[in-house]
């Protein structure tokens, strides 16, 4: 992902909560990048990239409260998979 996107992640000048929060998102792009191929590892790849994905209201309220643009997330993301 990109650097700057990733200073952004991990900024610790931050309400605990919202670092929290991030910490939710950053567990998901880690899912979402498994290179394992056991069968609970590649359901949990595949539960994380449509989570992102889908831009669902739950995503959009995790980036809320991480404090983070949904778009700049899923953008970042998409990104990073094409590579």
């Amino acid at each position: 992902m990109g650097i700057n996107f990733a200073t952004e992640m991990v900024k610790q000048d931050l309400p605990n909560e919202t670092k929290m929060w991030r910490a939710v998102i950053n567990n998901a792009l880690q899912d979402a990048m498994i290179n394992s191929t056991d069968r609970k590892s590649s359901l949990l790849k595949c539960e994380a990239h449509d989570w992102i994905n889908d831009n669902s209201e739950d995503f959009q309220n995790v980036c809320h409260y991480a404090e983070l643009n949904p778009d700049d997330v899923r953008r970042q993301y998409l990104m990073a998979v094409e590579k």
